[in-house]
């Protein structure tokens, strides 16, 4: 699925049946999509966008897309049908052979953003809600910058009716290792980023043994971005979190960016979905 197909498609009309751009159908008659619907909240490269007035202005930050392709993508349906979201890695699109016989085919292209869509239903059609296009970097770079002093520009506090017992959650649980990763759900289709071009996890189990691995504790930078679903059962939670180490509780906190995606279990919140990001 190209990112440019998603964008276009959000932006410049509907999709047929026969289409392939990666995303589910509840009727079987295709997906459609309302037309230039921006989200209600974008992280794209190093920006923020606030109700962004369009779709266009929401991709601003996050460059060069057009030739991008997403791959490794994760496609999960919430329980009640009545939202979705699809993590995938961004990478140059790359033309395939064509015709036999083609030689054994290319790696994979690097990595370049880790990407996260959060859409929900409205009648027949699909609405973009919000998205992280996060740029990875290395280690190195990460150490380069640390030294540098940067760090993400400040997010503005706004939490939607509905969201504040999910943030409340997202504050209390992200403190603690263990009680950030007690809050992952069971799903198979569970994706966990780090900034890493490489840290990708997928499956509850293994996104919640690689919080407790990590050994992070987070507190909230500045504000927090927030909000559900029209169906209430999907919400999404975005901002600027300080770690520190359990190892080096001493050192400097290191500043990142998220956008964490929880699904309603019964009374609870699960975590489904974290996209963490480190803007140099």
């Amino acid at each position: 699925m190209r990112i440019a197909a998603i964008v276009v498609v959000v932006l410049c009309g509907t999709a047929a049946a026969d289409e392939d751009i990666g995303t589910p159908s509840t009727s079987g008659e295709g997906v459609v999509y309302r037309k230039g619907k921006p989200p209600r909240f974008a992280l794209s490269g190093a920006k923020a966008h606030v109700s962004p007035a369009s779709t266009e202005a929401a991709l601003d930050g996050a460059d060069g897309l057009g030739d991008k392709t997403t791959i490794r993508e994760v496609t999960a349906m919430a329980a009640d049908k009545k939202a979705y979201w699809i993590a995938g890695d961004v990478a140059e699109f790359v033309i395939g052979c064509g015709s036999a016989p083609c030689p054994p085919p290319p790696p994979p292209p690097p990595t370049e953003y880790h990407s996260s869509f959060l859409w929900q239903l409205n009648g027949t059609d699909w609405d973009m809600v919000a998205w992280n296009i996060a740029p990875v970097v290395t280690g190195k770079q990460q150490a380069a910058a640390i030294k540098n002093g940067a760090a993400p520009s400040a997010i503005a506090k706004r939490i939607d009716a509905g969201a504040e017992d999910v943030v409340k959650l997202f504050e209390t649980s992200i403190a603690d290792p263990k009680s950030f990763a007690a809050t992952v759900s069971t799903r198979k289709d569970v994706v966990l980023y780090g900034n890493e071009p490489a840290e990708r996890t997928v499956g509850g189990a293994k996104v919640k043994a690689k919080l407790e691995a990590w050994k992070l504790g987070f507190k909230v930078r500045d504000g927090i971005q927030a909000g559900v679903t029209s169906s209430k059962t999907v919400a999404w939670v975005a901002a600027n979190v300080d770690s520190t180490s359990a190892k080096k509780p001493k050192d400097k906190p290191v500043p990142y960016r998220v956008l964490a995606l929880y699904e309603k279990s019964g009374k609870d919140w699960k975590l489904v979905h974290a996209n963490f990001a480190y803007i140099p």
